[in-house]
């Protein structure tokens, strides 16, 4: 799946996801998930959710979730966060919507949105 790979440009290493839908996973850095939801929302795109997870990194670390759609395929980026406390890139300003999601993940996991109404 090498060709037709969204947002090639931005040298992303996307996998296929198991499972009958047409998603593409990629592990991202903070800086390439906001620009790309920014691109899937300035190319007509949406947020479709976002979570945490947490000890799926070694060490118990934790994992910011985020499924985008975008052109025919759903995006599934995950974002490992390293630091005590967790803290991850606002998406608000992006998708308004993603401040109630991130305000869920901050009240269960302890996840924090750098710059988010909390």
């Amino acid at each position: 799946m090498t060709t037709g790979m969204p947002y090639a440009g931005m040298h992303i290493a996307w996998e296929p996801a198991p499972g009958p839908l047409p998603v593409l996973r990629a592990v991202v850095s903070s800086a390439q998930l906001v620009e790309l939801c920014r691109r899937v929302r300035d190319d007509g795109g949406q947020l479709v959710s976002l979570w945490g997870e947490a000890g799926r990194e070694p060490g118990g670390a934790f994992v910011l979730c985020v499924i985008l759609e975008a052109e025919r395929h759903l995006l599934q980026l995950e974002l490992p966060l390293s630091s005590k406390p967790p803290v991850y890139p606002d998406l608000s300003h992006v998708f308004p919507g993603a401040a109630r999601l991130q305000r869920a993940t901050g009240d269960l996991l302890g996840l924090q949105a750098s710059g988010g109404d909390r």
